[in-house]
């Protein structure tokens, strides 16, 4: 079923400005007092940082990297933390999709940081979740690019500050930040269902 919702979903497009913008002077402000904590332990070397919005069980400090080597999935990282009931913009800006929400985290690849060309959800087959991403600080080229495509049609996405995307990311793509300021975005998973496809589809442009 969620191959068929999903391949319904991206008859609208890959890459989608939607009608829904979050104050972003705000929202960083709110989270300014957490640690960012690396997103994937496992991979110390690459510099990338998050600070977690929903978690397995509600603490900041849970695993956030590859679920590949995991048995959880997306879906599974809904409790939220600290971090969600401190700030009233994100609360409300969030309330539309908590029922539906996943992992959801603020991402920060410093300067040097990225992530290497892949295909979201690996090999675990039938995708329960679609992404949600804003861009919030130093997110578009020259200094930082978001590639997106296949090897035929690569290219950098252009991204408006504190507006909400979908992406769909089962597609290939790669982040990396050539620039001095660190790049932040705030990344959500929303479970894939009738619902939730009726919701993004009003938010359509």
């Amino acid at each position: 079923m969620s191959w068929e919702l999903l391949s319904r979903l991206s008859q609208y497009g890959d890459f989608l400005n939607l009608q829904s913008r979050i104050n972003v002077d705000r929202v960083l402000s709110d989270i300014n007092n957490f640690e960012w904590i690396k997103y994937n332990p496992n991979k110390p070397n690459i510099p990338r940082d998050c600070i977690n919005v929903t978690s397995l069980d509600g603490e900041e400090n849970g695993y956030t990297g590859n679920l590949s080597v995991h048995t959880s999935t997306d879906l599974d990282f809904k409790v939220p933390t600290k971090v969600y009931y401190s700030s009233e913009v994100l609360q409300n800006f969030l309330s539309p999709w908590k029922q539906y929400l996943g992992r959801t985290q603020f991402l920060r690849l410093p300067p040097g940081g990225y992530f290497p060309p892949h295909h979201d959800g690996g090999r675990s087959g039938v995708p329960c979740a679609f992404r949600l991403v804003i861009p919030l600080k130093n997110f578009n080229p020259p200094y930082f690019c978001w590639m997106y495509g296949d090897e035929n049609n690569y290219k950098p996405l252009q991204w408006n500050r504190g507006h909400l995307y979908y992406l769909n990311t089962n597609k290939k793509h790669w982040l990396f930040n050539t620039g001095a300021e660190d790049s932040i975005w705030l990344t959500m998973n929303i479970k894939i269902c009738e619902e939730t496809i009726f919701m993004l589809r009003g938010l359509i442009q």
